[in-house]
């Protein structure tokens, strides 16, 4: 019996270094943690415990038949934050590169079930190139299997995605897809395929941070919801957003006690929203006085700054914000903001001398157009005269496009183009059928 638990002392020991304490000293120079190191400062100490620890691939081709590592790259589990159950994995770049084995996704893909079927968040700290392609098709089953799950987890589970290096591919799909996206300036990365493979494509130069760096993804494309300057930064934001959400869509959100007293007056909100409609102010500094402490977690900050969203606390119960920012741009909506929003039937066909349906109208996907089919054609001028003559009784609409120097109408119907001109009922049935009208200026 001690020469067995000897064993077992010997393989946790050897599951602990990873690829190795040469590739660990790697990862520090490159001012990186290590995936146990990152889930020590995620979790509350000494609540971490590991499932399949001693897994390793089973892939004999390309010599992987003499290199195994227990754990096979990715530290799997559970623990708690605050007190509560989370399912976590976190990959180890020191094995493979992180890459995507067909036993690392079985890994991942059992934390995710055990989430589903308790009702805990599960979080990954993703650090991987992507698929480990000597197993080929394995490799991509075992993102397949990974995205169903993230699908089925949607709305049941909050799953919350750290990137924390360099993904690529298949690594970055599955985070794409979660609901928070945390990275972290200098070290995290998101790209389909990496600098290299876009020069020889298209010829382009490109590095890594112009390409898929984390102030690219949280201010351009929106998919990073937070952008912090460390990992230990971005590893407490993780522990800080969780303290607003529910653990599943059954439970109620954490209530958390309340210093702030519910009858608190601040006059200064007199002075901080103008008497003048035209003039802008900071909608955070009218945030920060109502809810509770001044506290205000916003999500995607960099993003749609025209639009303000994130989550706070009104008497210790969690709430969330949406609100216009009239110090960006007067507070419209950009295609961006929009998105941002929601992206459901869009709001009723209310216009007026400078915004339709609250959308600033040179603005809005400038570059779509269809023609009656459906297929890519573009308006002219004769489309547009044709509206303002179906329309002639209208004289707000008129005033409005021609006061804009609008010269083409871009239309995304579900209806033939000539009923919605023709007839005033197809209005209704254009917005049933989630289709947009857009206006474009000269």
């Amino acid at each position: 019996m001690r020469e067995k638990l000897d064993l077992l002392r010997q393989k946790r020991a050897e599951s602990e270094l990873g690829g190795g304490a040469e590739r660990i000293a790697a990862q520090h120079e490159k001012g990186k943690m290590t995936a146990r190191e990152r889930l020590d400062v995620l979790l509350d100490a000494g609540t971490f415990v590991e499932l399949d620890r001693f897994v390793t691939h089973r892939s004999t081709d390309f010599g992987l038949a003499d290199e195994k590592y227990l754990g096979d790259g990715v530290v799997t589990g559970y623990g708690r934050i605050d007190g509560r159950l989370v399912y976590v994995f976190s990959q180890d770049f020191t094995v493979f590169g992180g890459s995507l084995s067909e036993a690392h996704a079985e890994k991942i893909c059992k934390v995710m079930d055990l989430a589903l079927k308790n009702g805990a968040p599960v979080i990954g700290l993703n650090d991987s190139g992507g698929a480990r392609i000597q197993e080929g098709v394995a490799s991509l089953g075992g993102y397949a299997d990974i995205f169903v799950r993230n699908t089925l987890a949607s709305g049941v589970v909050p799953q919350i995605s750290a990137i924390l290096g360099p993904c690529a591919g298949g690594a970055v799909y599955s985070p794409a897809i979660t609901d928070f996206v945390f990275m972290v300036r200098g070290i995290s990365y998101m790209f389909v395929t990496g600098p290299s493979v876009v020069k020889t494509v298209t010829h382009e130069e490109v590095d890594f941070e112009g390409l898929g760096g984390a102030d690219v993804h949280g201010a351009t494309s929106g998919v990073a919801h937070f952008v912090h300057g460390s990992e230990r930064e971005s590893l407490a934001a993780i522990r800080m957003l969780l303290s607003y959400l529910p653990s599943n869509n059954l439970d109620d959100p954490p209530v958390s006690p309340c210093t702030d007293p519910a009858d608190r007056r601040d006059e200064e909100l007199l002075d901080v929203v103008p008497d003048e409609p035209t003039k802008a102010y900071d909608m955070h500094d009218v945030i920060r006085r109502v809810v509770d402490d001044g506290a205000f977690l916003e999500v995607h900050r960099d993003f749609a700054g025209n639009l303000l969203v994130g989550l706070a606390r009104l008497g210790g119960r969690p709430v969330g914000i949406v609100a216009n920012q009239p110090a960006t741009e007067a507070g419209y909506y950009p295609a961006a903001a929009v998105n941002f929003i929601a992206k459901e039937k869009p709001p009723q066909p209310i216009f007026n001398e400078y915004v339709w349906g609250g959308y600033l109208i040179w603005r809005l996907y400038p570059e779509y157009r269809v023609n009656m089919d459906g297929r890519a054609d573009v308006y002219g001028d004769e489309l547009v005269e044709e509206f303002l003559a179906v329309h002639d009784g209208e004289p707000k609409w008129r005033e409005a496009l021609v006061r804009q120097g609008i010269r083409t109408v871009l239309v995304k119907p579900d209806v033939p183009l000539a009923s919605l001109l023709r007839e005033d009922k197809a209005w209704q049935k254009v917005f049933e059928d989630n289709a947009s009208i857009i206006f474009v200026r000269k």
